[in-house]
């Protein structure tokens, strides 16, 4: 996503396997800054990945019901907001990875 339009999401860093290693909403300044990828990972040329730094969560997410179900009742019991609290969490799970539609 171009940079102009990433404050507006939360955004993924991910390593070369495209596993989440890092998620944080709606960040500003420095933090913002940081969560510039190498998006050629996913497929973009260099020209496009120039242009789009950052990955944005579009809030879509699949989870097998074991998984969903382990992390609201065993991880993260008394979570409000699936966004902010239990997907940066379940980032700990080395089976998340980040896909591109």
């Amino acid at each position: 996503m171009a940079e102009k339009r990433a404050t507006a999401f939360g955004l993924m860093k991910i390593d070369e396997e495209g596993r989440i290693i890092e998620f944080a909403e709606k960040t500003k300044g420095e933090q913002f800054t940081e969560m510039m990828v190498d998006t050629t990972i996913l497929s973009l040329d260099d020209v496009r990945a120039k242009e789009m730094p950052y990955i944005a969560s579009m809030g879509i997410y699949v989870f097998s019901k074991d998984a969903m179900l382990q992390l609201l009742r065993e991880q993260f019991p008394e979570a409000n907001d699936f966004g902010s609290e239990v997907i940066p969490g379940a980032r700990q799970n080395p089976k998340e990875t980040a896909r591109v539609t």
